[in-house]
């Protein structure tokens, strides 16, 4: 499944009887286990609890107890590393875990028959363990006792919650070199750093690494709970404190935006809806987090003034001007102010994203004659994601009319779209793509 727009990441669906399977051939040395890893201070998640009815200690409790004691720890001029593993579970290997197993107190036996059921269960193409599964994270987190080992042996001030890994550091050099030990000490598993989670900081920077708002935001995000009025009041001040005063945390305020656009009846109060649509001008990086939330934004009328007031300004970079569209697109009505400044808009050929999802919305909602007569304006020119945005509300009308509009648009890279939505339009013709 998508990770990001470049990467993806490996899922495994077990079922009932298999994660029974699994719970009950590592339950016995999970006590064993737990106490061979380095304290609480040093490895704070996905430990044991001694009593009661769960498998782990809360995660978010010792999410917030992390963050609180590094900030502690961390004095006005130390440096902060900050680092991830990449794709952690899909980079253990079978050999090295195995190896741990068999080291513990588990019965030859059922030590063979868990490696076995791991690699049953695992992915084909990457050998990853299963996530998500108390079994699999008590193992993942063992298989970095010997890094802990190591960094405490060094003398540095480290901690970890699962695969996310700190180390507070007097200097600038100390840190570089902790974080060239930590990789290295990884490389020889093929476990590698992933160079976008990684990062020094020092001051205020590292404090803001460290805030247990937005930490906490980040427990109640990982808890994946439905939403609720907690989780967005607490969004709601973490943007409030991110914009407090002229300031602006980008990272903090892209966090906040992501919570508040899963549901806009629990959103935050009007003062602070006001506050994001007047800050969507301002930057444009957060383009794409403010457009989410607009789009579920229940102020209709003020989400329209803004992008009106947006659209009437000079041009924007064309992927900020697609995601404008998006959101008109989303509106059940649009005044014919706004449609005539998208009718406006279109045609610039610089701008061929945000002009395929323009003309979704003069197909949506202009009048008949304002689509049409901009398609047909100049196809010749149109570009493939105009051409395809063209043929697919096309296709949708089933107006006979557009049958040659999209015969006259289409191109070699376009047929098969252009006949699959063909047929579903017409269902009784006999449609095929040829030379």
């Amino acid at each position: 499944m998508p990770k990001s727009p470049t990467t993806a990441r490996s899922v495994c669906f077990l079922t009932f009887p298999q994660k029974v399977a699994l719970q009950t051939l590592v339950a016995p040395i999970a006590a064993e286990v737990d106490r061979s890893l380095e304290p609480a201070s040093r490895v704070a998640g996905f430990r044991v609890a001694t009593s009661g009815k769960q498998f782990f200690k809360s995660g978010v409790s010792a999410w917030l107890s992390w963050h609180k004691t590094s900030l502690k720890s961390l004095g006005p001029t130390d440096y902060l590393v900050s680092t991830d593993v990449f794709s952690y579970f899909d980079h253990i290997r079978f050999d090295d875990l195995g190896a741990l197993v068999g080291s513990t107190s588990l019965s030859a036996n059922r030590a063979d028959c868990l490696m076995r059921l791991l690699e049953r269960l695992s992915d084909d193409r990457t050998g990853s363990i299963p996530q998500e599964l108390p079994a699999s994270s008590l193992l993942a987190n063992w298989f970095l006792d010997d890094l802990d080992k190591f960094l405490a042996a060094e003398g540095m001030r480290a901690s970890r919650y699962m695969d996310d890994i700190r180390v507070i550091a007097s200097s600038r050099r100390e840190a570089d070199e902790a974080c060239l030990s930590i990789a290295e000490r990884l490389r020889p598993r093929n476990i590698h750093l992933s160079p976008s989670k990684t990062g020094v900081y020092v001051g205020t920077t590292a404090a803001d690494q460290l805030d247990p708002m937005r930490a906490e935001l980040q427990a109640l995000q990982y808890q994946r709970r439905a939403a609720n009025p907690r989780q967005f009041g607490l969004a709601t001040r973490v943007f409030d404190e991110a914009t407090r005063g002229g300031a602006f945390n980008p990272r903090a305020v892209k966090m906040a935006l992501n919570v508040l656009a899963n549901a806009p009846t629990l959103g935050p109060r009007a003062s602070v809806r006001t506050k994001i649509l007047n800050r969507l001008d301002q930057h444009p990086q957060l383009t794409s987090e403010f457009c989410r939330y607009l789009i579920t934004c229940p102020d209709s009328a003020k989400v329209e003034s803004v992008l009106s007031a947006a659209l009437a300004q000079s041009p924007s970079l064309d992927w900020v001007e697609s995601w404008y569209g998006r959101v008109l697109l989303a509106r059940k009505h649009l005044s014919s102010t706004t449609v005539a400044l998208v009718r406006q808009r279109l045609g610039s050929p610089e701008r061929p994203l945000s002009n395929a999802v323009y003309m979704a919305v003069l197909a949506r909602h202009g009048t008949p004659s304002d689509f049409h007569d901009v398609a047909a304006q100049d196809t010749a020119r149109m570009s493939t994601p105009e051409r395809r945005s063209y043929i697919a509300v096309m296709g949708d009308s089933s107006d006979h009319r557009a049958v040659q509009q999209m015969a006259a648009l289409s191109k070699q890279q376009d047929l098969r779209i252009l006949c699959r939505l063909a047929r579903s339009s017409f269902p009784g013709a006999h449609v095929r793509a040829s030379g």
